[in-house]
């Protein structure tokens, strides 16, 4: 079974190709994004000048009023004030795209943030928003008193003429007009005290309600754009790439059967052993070393060892080779038969002709003649009544050779080979339950390395 460690160390060229992908997407989105800045005035709001003086009461004032502001701020006529005392060719549905009013969480202060292509327009429409706002509430109180403290000053008037009036009268010499006077003044001046002092409350009440919003902080030009923000947008791609790259790493491996690593190759072959040849010549050397002394060991009697290629991708005459030339430096005699049916006549360095080892064994790489005693030749070999120690008979894929079974049948011991990066799962698969059937023992599989590619972790075989 295939964890996803298996599956994203398989395709890490993928994800390291999609995680690049999204990177310079978000690159190109970052460089291509029209610039906008964020400046932001904020505006007091005191509930305390409208007569709250318990805290909690005046927090609570506020709550209210903040959110009557703040409604205020996108109102259609209010935006119209702006645009036409600022000359902005703006409407006001396009101005109020670019304002957001709130209040500032646990404070009595009313954010006005604005949103520009420009640092030095997002700080004059904030501030002109804060200024319209503030200027509004001084008009509605104003207009809210004015009448009442127009009509108390007349009375005043009114009630001041009276008393000067009564004042300059000539008092006739009698207890009786003296009181009578005193009496009229006396009822005059008491009225014009009783309203003066409503005048004083209406001006009271007309200063707390210009008081209640105020102008806390003007703002300033921002120095930097808010949108696009690299490190964000760069995040942003990286984990879009990450999973991106991660799921399609997976869905590769889910429908990709390849064969990658030894053990893929032995859990869709069964082989008790799988050695990954790597392209070094000296790491190859080893690999088939150990292969003879494997087959040495477990197969003691046996003389003829059969390499057959896995599928069409594969074939099995360079290992064959490799594989005698390990047996020959161990001091056998070897005879190397290609029966690659696709193949016949291809090139071999010693056709028929014995190539000396290094200890006075020698290889020998012949072509299977296409003759009835063929057969009989190869029976021979398996027996150990020629001249060898070892033949080694490489042999196509099924699907290439139809002579698969009868070449398999003197065998006995047989090795299947596949590549990595190459052979499919269901190909190997296949040609291994072959084998079997045809009476031979599957002693191990061989996976080689693609040229210009390293070879996996488990090179060392399987067994």
């Amino acid at each position: 079974m295939k964890t996803v460690g298996d599956a994203l160390r398989h395709r890490l060229p993928i994800l390291a190709g999609v995680i690049v992908a999204c990177l310079v997407i978000g690159g190109v989105v970052v460089l291509l994004s029209h610039r906008t800045y964020d400046a932001q005035a904020t505006l007091v709001v005191d509930a305390r000048w409208e007569g709250a003086t318990d805290p909690d009461a005046a927090l609570r004032a506020s709550d209210s009023l903040s959110q009557i502001f703040i409604a205020q701020a996108s109102s259609p006529g209010l935006l119209q004030k702006v645009i036409q005392a600022n000359g902005l060719r703006l409407s006001p549905q396009a101005l109020a795209k670019r304002i957001v009013a709130g209040s500032i969480h646990g404070t009595s202060l009313i954010s006005i943030k604005a949103t520009s292509g420009s640092p030095d327009d997002a700080a004059a429409i904030a501030n002109a928003i804060a200024k319209a706002l503030v200027d509004q509430n001084t008009q509605e109180v104003k207009a809210r008193f004015g009448a009442t403290m127009a009509y108390l000053d007349g009375e005043l008037s009114s009630l001041q003429s009276q008393i000067t009036a009564v004042e300059a009268e000539k008092v006739a010499n009698t207890q009786a007009a003296a009181a009578d006077h005193t009496a009229r003044l006396t009822l005059l001046q008491n009225e014009y005290a009783a309203t003066y002092s409503q005048r004083q409350n209406a001006a009271l009440g007309q200063a707390r309600g210009i008081a209640t919003l105020s102008l806390g902080e003007r703002a300033i030009p921002p120095t930097a754009p808010t949108s696009p923000d690299p490190l964000r947008y760069m995040l942003a791609a990286l984990a879009a790439g990450l999973a991106l790259g991660v799921l399609a790493a997976l869905l590769v491996e889910r429908f990709d059967d390849r064969l990658l690593s030894p053990d893929s190759l032995a859990a869709a072959t069964g082989s008790p052993l799988v050695i990954q040849v790597p392209p070094a010549a000296a790491e190859r050397t080893r690999a088939y070393d150990l292969i003879r002394a494997t087959l040495r060991a477990r197969y003691p009697d046996s003389h003829l060892v059969m390499l057959a290629a896995a599928s069409a991708r594969d074939h099995a005459e360079t290992p064959a080779g490799e594989l005698g030339a390990a047996a020959a430096h161990s001091g056998d005699r070897v005879l190397v038969v290609r029966a690659d049916a696709d193949r016949t006549g291809i090139p071999h360095s010693s056709a028929g002709n014995g190539s000396a080892a290094p200890n006075g064994s020698s290889v020998t790489t012949i072509a299977l003649p296409a003759t009835p005693d063929a057969a009989t030749g190869l029976k021979a070999l398996a027996g150990g009544t020629a001249q060898y120690d070892l033949a080694v008979l490489a042999v196509a894929s099924p699907d290439r050779n139809p002579a698969f079974f009868s070449l398999a049948e003197p065998a006995r011991v047989a090795l299947l080979v596949a590549t990595a990066g190459r052979t499919r799962l269901h190909d190997a698969r296949r040609t291994a339950e072959l084998l079997r059937q045809s009476g031979c023992d599957l002693a191990g599989s061989i996976i080689l390395s693609k040229p210009g590619r390293s070879a996996p972790e488990g090179t060392a075989g399987k067994q």
